[in-house]
């Protein structure tokens, strides 16, 4: 097994590698293709600005009108994002509420709460933020998958960190195409881990030149601190409210990125 922090500023990105073997990988990529049913949906930057700046819609009443129905929206940003293939692999729906409420009752580096009032939030946790239980029912060999990821690279996370921690609460399986790019943005619990999927050789995926890499950038968002290859079976762990993007899949990408992302609370 490789550990490795990678931050140029020294703080908690990690890079591990050679957990498991490249068969186990096929495999884990193989089940996520077969028996994957993705959902067609804009990353939740609309509803949840991943930094103030990008609230732009300039009308608060458009605002408060989105956030008192506890949903999302596309609208605040001032752009449309491009919608991507996803599926939302959370423990439940229960546990994804939990995560979600927290993280939008969060204040944090001077943010103000995602919703201020107390009767919203509560209708906020009540309707699960718009999403419905059949969007974390997948196949079983999925569920499957998921939890083995976890199970074999749990140890591992805890080396890297020095600490013990808790289990996961959410999980998203991504499939990022050509044309595709998230926002740099922070995540909402205490950690966040990439397990890459794509076995790493031809033809599945070549990290010479198909992209797809994960960036860490500093505070202010002027330099990258830290880059991984989306290498198949290793993984980056990295601190929740470290800034991060991941980069456009080239047209000469044969396959979808494909990676697993795990958030979860040190205990």
């Amino acid at each position: 097994m490789i550990i490795k922090n990678i931050d140029a500023l020294g703080e908690e990105i990690f890079w591990i590698d050679e957990v498991v073997s490249e068969p186990l990988v096929q495999t884990w990529w193989g089940n996520v293709v077969n028996y994957g049913k993705w959902d067609k949906g804009f990353l939740a930057y609309g509803g949840n600005p991943p930094h103030p700046s990008m609230d732009k819609s300039g009308d608060p009443n458009l605002q408060n009108s989105i956030r008192s129905t506890g949903s999302f929206s596309t609208d605040i940003t001032g752009t449309k994002e491009r919608q991507t293939w996803y599926m939302n692999v959370s423990r439940s729906r229960e546990a994804f509420k939990e995560a979600a409420t927290k993280a939008y009752k969060k204040i944090e580096d001077g943010n103000e709460p995602y919703w201020e009032d107390p009767e919203v939030n509560e209708k906020a946790e009540e309707t699960g933020f718009g999403l419905q239980e059949h969007q974390f029912n997948h196949h079983p060999m999925i569920h499957q998958t998921v939890d083995m990821i976890w199970a074999m690279y749990k140890n591992s996370f805890e080396e890297a960190l020095g600490k013990e921690i808790k289990d996961y609460n959410n999980c998203y399986l991504h499939s990022f195409q050509h044309g595709d790019s998230s926002w740099t943005h922070q995540d909402y619990m205490d950690y966040s881990a990439i397990v890459y999927l794509n076995p790493p050789m031809m033809p599945f995926w070549d990290l010479r030149k198909w992209g797809g890499e994960t960036l860490y950038w500093n505070d202010d968002l002027d330099f990258v601190r830290a880059c991984t290859m989306p290498k198949g079976g290793a993984a980056s762990l990295f601190r929740g409210d470290i800034f991060h993007k991941v980069t456009m899949p080239s047209w000469e990408a044969e396959f979808g990125r494909n990676a697993a992302t795990f958030f979860f609370d040190k205990k």
